[in-house]
């Protein structure tokens, strides 16, 4: 497969700026780099300025390391071709923008929610690879530097392109969608995510709701089957072609009959696909499921045809990860939380067939701002019929005498490291142990505690 490349007075037209040297330099996708840490000789350094440190102050090492040239916004001390452009990350997004306008691949799709992004990326990345070459994100490049990244990533083999976009204020998803221009886009979720930095559930939707700015006329967006979120669509949006999916019989997108989890996966059916096998734990991927085949249909592709290929699908690294530890079957799902996907994760960890004890480690959620006491509150009320409980960090502090229905014992601790040795200490072959965190918190460290009594 070809790779994306451009010559120096290339890269200067699609960003804005101008050649200080040879202008015909070739450059590759392959060779930009962004980290005098990994950068190799040849490669192309980008000199972005952030909040604690700035890329022209490593300008002198990454000459030193033999760069065929570097992306700046003022003249450097080193005799290595620059383009130079009046602010680099503008420069850079400029740049992405302008290759995407140029690509004459098939369709983007932007995808963005409060929580599901990755494993619904992955699943649609999964499906479309059936019908054509596929590009998409990867790993966390979803925000104003790495959507980027993906866009000048796409080249003339590439024929459909998934781009995951993240946020954390107003205006950013709308940024992100204007310089992909997509020709569909997926929220897969309108939660509680980040709504310490937006205020409310109604600010969340409409920093989703952003991800259209930039979507194609008459293109079709896709959105969870929630009514919350249907009754509050502004009117254009009213007025645009759209799927939902859920777990509701009324949405376009729907699994029909029991949906079987177990141990190992989950077993499900839509009109669209007929049976399907994931090996992937809990009612979030299922969904993630949905909206992956809700965007397959939107683009006219087979379902039916392709839905199998969703077998192929592998957990990430902590998102409901299981592992073996100490003869315990453990479920790491602590990347990151959203009020919901805690929900899901507490509901599966109750419900799904079991025959050991099941035992909780939860920890307190980020980024709630105001609504951190309600939150977490709803999440203690949530927790039923499980034979251990520990909850980790401040937050949980007021609820750790709390009657839980069919809680055999439920015990708090400020600190994950007390939390380490309880678990050590408790723990029994044949348990069935979810570990849910945010991100902060580095729950899956309690597993690095090898014997009972040593804390990390």
């Amino acid at each position: 497969m070809t790779t994306a490349s451009w010559t120096l007075a290339e890269v200067a037209a699609l960003s804005g700026g101008r050649v200080d040297g040879d202008g015909g330099l070739r450059v590759s996708y392959d060779q930009l780099s962004s980290d005098t840490r990994t950068l190799k000789k040849d490669d192309f350094f980008l000199a972005f300025r952030g909040e604690s440190h700035d890329g022209h102050d490593y300008v002198e090492t990454a000459f030193e390391r033999g760069v065929c040239g570097v992306f700046v916004d003022e003249p450097q001390p080193v005799d290595v071709p620059a383009v130079i452009v009046d602010d680099t990350l503008r420069g850079w997004q400029t740049w992405s923008h302008g290759h995407r306008k140029m690509w004459n691949g098939g369709p983007v799709v932007a995808v963005t929610g409060s929580s599901g992004k990755t494993t619904t990326k992955n699943a649609l990345g999964s499906l479309l690879s059936g019908a054509g070459h596929v590009w998409s994100t990867e790993g966390n490049r979803n925000n104003h530097f790495g959507v980027p990244w993906t866009l000048l990533g796409l080249c003339p083999d590439h024929e459909f392109a998934v781009v995951e976009m993240g946020m954390n204020h107003r205006g950013e998803i709308s940024l992100l969608s204007k310089l992909a221009e997509p020709d569909l886009a997926l929220i897969t979720s309108v939660g509680l995510a980040h709504v310490g930095h937006l205020g409310s559930r109604e600010e969340i939707l409409a920093a989703k709701l952003e991800i259209a700015d930039g979507l194609a006329d008459g293109a079709t967006l896709v959105l969870p089957h929630d009514d919350w979120v249907l009754e509050r669509l502004p009117e254009p949006l009213r007025e645009r072609p759209r799927l939902t999916f859920g777990f509701s019989p009324q949405a376009d997108v729907h699994p029909v009959g029991a949906i079987l989890y177990h141990g190992r996966g989950t077993r499900f059916s839509t009109p669209d696909t007929g049976t399907l096998e994931l090996h992937l734990l809990g009612p979030g991927p299922v969904l993630s499921a949905l909206a992956a085949i809700a965007c397959v249909r939107a683009l006219g592709l087979d379902a039916y045809e392709l839905g199998p290929r969703l077998s192929g699908l592998q957990p990430e690294p902590l998102r409901m990860e299981p592992r073996k530890w100490r003869g315990a079957d453990v479920i790491l799902d602590c990347y990151n939380a959203s009020p919901e996907s805690t929900e899901l994760a507490i509901r599966f960890l109750r419900e799904v067939p079991h025959s050991g004890r099941r035992v909780l480690v939860l920890g307190e959620l980020s980024e709630l701002g105001d609504l951190s006491r309600e939150v977490h509150q709803g999440l203690v009320n949530e927790i039923s019929d499980i034979d251990e409980v520990i909850l980790v960090g401040p937050e949980f502090e007021e609820f750790q005498n709390q009657d839980l229905p069919g809680v055999g014992n439920l015990r708090w601790s400020a600190l994950r490291e007390a939390a380490s040795t309880w678990l050590a200490e408790t723990v029994r072959e044949g348990d069935l142990v979810l570990l849910k965190a945010s991100r902060r918190l580095s729950l899956e460290r309690i597993l690095e505690s090898p014997t009972p009594g040593n804390p990390l």
